[in-house]
Formats: C-alpha cells, structure tokens, sequence
C-alpha cells in the first residue's frame, strides 16, 4: 500500500466538527429568528463553503436550492463567495490598494453575512493565497467589538487549522 493510501492529508477538515461548527450556527441562527442564516469564509484553507455544502447534503440529509442554498428543519444556509484563490481575481476585487480590498472584504460581510469564518493564529494556512497573506490584518478588523462579536472560538477543523466564528452587530 502507497503511503498516500494511508495517510490523511493535515488539511482535511475533520466531519464531526462540520457538525458543531453547524450546529452552533444553527442554534444561533434559531434563536434570533434567523430562517436564512448567510455565511462567508474570510480566508482560504481547508474548509470552504463547498466543503460544508457537500458535507451538510451527503452527510446530514440537507436539501440542495435552486438558489444554491441548502435547507434543513426550516433553516436555510447560504454562502457569501469572494474572489480570493487567484491574483487575478484579488485584483478584480474592489479598491485600489490591498488595504481597501481588505476593507470592502470586511464591509461587504458584515453587510451580506449572518456568520463570518475566520482561521484564528494558532492556523497554519496556505501562502500562495493572497487573502492568507492578510489573515492578522482581517483578524484585526473581525476583532474591532464595534462591528462584530465571537460567536465561538478555537474550532479545531484539523490538524493545521483552527476558526473562530464571528457575527455582526447589527
């Protein structure tokens, strides 16, 4: 047997965390009367809202939309996507310098997302990511108690990487 056979990558998102990740949304999002809960991951690492999609409908019998949100027991989880895997499409972003893009980045979800996904420092993430090459700067601004609160810290999703998840003031 190859060594790849039996080893599991150290990005690869443990499932039973998907779980409490979504489940402290969940109730969250329930008891604010919140039926349309919109998440946004502001980084790039080993989970995504793909990931969490694909996990929720294979997994935990979620409903797939035509809207490209899934549902389940009456709440209803969509993704605030962002541009960040390519250069190309960082330079698309918004804003002249990095520090506006960082800005509308942060702007935008707090206006567009219920829960924002944050990999906390204690992440190893990948550099060839420009987003990831600002991840203090981002924690700096998801970390300002005028805009934002931690809903939950230290969610181990593997081996190198660990999110803190925080929602609006609004």
């Amino acid at each position: 047997m190859a060594r790849f056979e039996k080893e599991v990558s150290e990005w690869v998102p443990y499932r039973a965390v998907i779980d409490e990740m979504t489940e402290v949304i969940a109730t969250d999002a329930n008891s604010r009367g919140i039926r349309r809960a919109r998440m946004a991951f502001l980084y790039l690492g080993g989970l995504d809202g793909s990931a969490v999609v694909n996990h929720l409908i294979y997994e935990r019998g979620y409903k797939y939309r035509e809207d490209r949100s899934i549902e389940r027991a009456g709440l209803n989880i969509s993704f605030r996507h962002y541009g960040f895997s390519a250069e190309a499409e960082w330079r698309e972003m918004p804003g002249g310098t990095d520090k506006e893009k960082l800005a509308y980045v942060v702007k935008d979800a707090a206006s567009n997302a219920d829960y924002i996904v944050m990999a906390n420092e204690s992440s190893t993430l990948p550099q060839h990511h420009k987003i990831n090459t600002y991840a203090s700067e981002m924690r700096s601004k998801l970390d300002d108690t005028r805009y934002f609160t931690k809903l939950i810290t230290g969610i181990r999703l593997s081996k190198v990487e660990t999110v803190d998840i925080y929602k609006p003031l609004r």
